[in-house]
């Protein structure tokens, strides 16, 4: 019983840090216009609305990663930081790619991003809401 309750505190980790998450995709996102454009357009208005949004996809992603890691460890099987990080980066990836596949030919009136701002949007998204709590996600017991 004790074992299950310091692995259940696995969850607890991960959604957290899916939770700051959040708000660390907005300021890498942010980051990217800087550097794209040396300004944030409007005045950064578009990342305090989204706060929200974000807030929610992190608690969501947060928890399947978690649960995937929570469910590792009552199957014994610990996996090392990086495995974790690993892991937790494919589940926010897997869920765009196929996402942006199954719309693929859809026409959204949205210019594409440039190669290089699509890089640190994915970089900002899967570190935000993949790693970060694929890292927290670590059983007590490693």
């Amino acid at each position: 019983m004790g074992r299950n309750r310091t692995n259940a505190a696995v969850l607890w980790r991960g959604i957290l840090a899916g939770l700051i998450g959040g708000p660390l995709c907005l300021l890498g996102l942010a980051l990217v216009q800087v550097v794209k454009l040396g300004y944030v357009p409007y005045g950064g208005a578009l990342e305090i609305m989204a706060l929200p949004v974000f807030l929610l996809m992190g608690g969501v992603y947060g928890t399947v990663i978690a649960l995937m890691f929570w469910l590792f460890a009552l199957r014994g099987m610990y996996p090392s930081a990086i495995g974790r990080a690993i892991v937790g980066a494919l589940i926010p990836f897997l869920f765009v790619t196929i996402l942006n596949w199954a719309r693929s030919g859809e026409n959204t009136g949205v210019y594409p991003p440039t190669p290089m701002e699509a890089i640190g949007n994915a970089i900002a998204y899967v570190t935000s809401f993949g790693v970060l709590p694929g890292i927290a996600a670590a059983p007590k017991n490693q």
